[in-house]
């Protein structure tokens, strides 16, 4: 129940976005790259971004190599591995990052203004042993 629950309502966050940005042509998890790129002052390697959304590592890759053709991001050259050669968005990755990041901290104040502290407080309770749960 709670994780069809929270699948749904990622569904449905994910929807609000994709309707509120589709000028960008952003698929779900470009917009969480840009998001994540705009809290982490613009950079941070592919495996940071492995760990901070659990996806398979060609998933990044591929996600990246998207944003990439965009001119949303750039890679460094570096003949070492991908996976540490640093991912930094352009400036019109930074702009891109920043509807994303706004459209984002709408949805959440809308959601803010109508929970309670102590239901927030759960939720993060939740969130917190699903991601023990996790491997």
């Amino acid at each position: 129940m709670i994780v069809q629950s929270l699948r749904r309502a990622t569904h449905l966050v994910s929807e609000a976005l994709a309707a509120e940005l589709e000028a960008l042509e952003l698929t779900q998890g470009e917009m969480h790259v840009l998001a994540d790129l705009a809290g982490t002052s613009g950079e941070a390697t592919p495996g940071e971004l492995h760990r901070a959304f659990g996806h398979r590592h060609s998933t990044v890759t591929g996600i990246l190599d998207r944003l990439e053709r965009k001119g949303l991001i750039e890679r460094p050259a570096d003949p070492g591995d991908r996976r540490t050669r640093p991912v930094r968005l352009t400036a019109d990755g930074r702009l891109a990052a920043a509807r994303v990041t706004r459209a984002i901290a709408r949805i959440d104040a809308a959601v803010e203004a109508r929970t309670r502290a102590a239901d927030v407080a759960g939720y993060r309770a939740v969130l917190a042993a699903l991601e023990e749960e996790a491997p």
